[in-house]
């Protein structure tokens, strides 16, 4: 995970959970000015990422093969 406070975007690569996690919160992630709660949940075989809060629509999430 990067977190680019300059460009106001998280960039995510490949998210991955251990074994026996299936969801994990980064509650209050500071980005640039903005501030949100990334989250990971397993779906299956894939893990998906999205942020939430209040500035979510402010901050793209980059999810990167």
């Amino acid at each position: 995970m990067e977190v680019d406070g300059w460009a106001n975007e998280i960039r995510v690569q490949r998210p991955k959970l251990p074994l026996g996690v299936d969801q994990v919160a980064v509650r209050g992630l500071q980005v640039g000015e903005r501030t949100v709660d990334l989250l990971f949940q397993r779906s299956g075989a894939r893990v998906l990422a999205h942020a939430e809060g209040i500035d979510a629509g402010e901050v793209p999430l980059r999810i990167l093969a």
